[in-house]
C-alpha cells in the first residue's frame, strides 16, 4: 500500500496542439512520483507498453477544446489529501 500525500494544484494551462485544458502542480509530491513509478514498473512487468515521455502530473479538465478558455489566474492554490 502506498502512503497518502497532499496534492497542491497551483498551475493551469491549455495545450493548444492537443486541445487539452489542465490543472497541475508546480512541485510534484514525492508520494505521487513514487506511485507513478510503482504503477509503471507493474505495467512493465505485465508487458504493457511504456511511453518514453516523462511523467507530468495533471488533471485533464477538458479535451478537444474548440477555443481558448479562461483558466485560473496565477497564484491560485487548491490543496487536498490523497489517501
Amino acid at each position: 500500500r502506498q502512503p497518502g500525500f497532499t496534492l497542491q494544484l497551483d498551475d493551469a494551462g491549455q495545450w493548444l496542439r492537443s486541445r487539452v485544458v489542465w490543472l497541475g502542480c508546480r512541485q510534484s509530491p514525492r508520494g505521487l512520483l513514487q506511485l507513478a513509478d510503482m504503477l509503471r514498473a507493474q505495467a512493465a512487468r505485465s508487458g504493457c507498453w511504456q511511453s518514453p515521455t516523462p511523467f507530468h502530473p495533471h488533471i485533464t479538465l477538458l479535451r478537444d477544446a474548440s477555443h481558448a478558455v479562461t483558466i485560473p489566474p496565477p497564484g491560485f492554490h487548491w490543496t487536498f489529501p490523497v489517501t
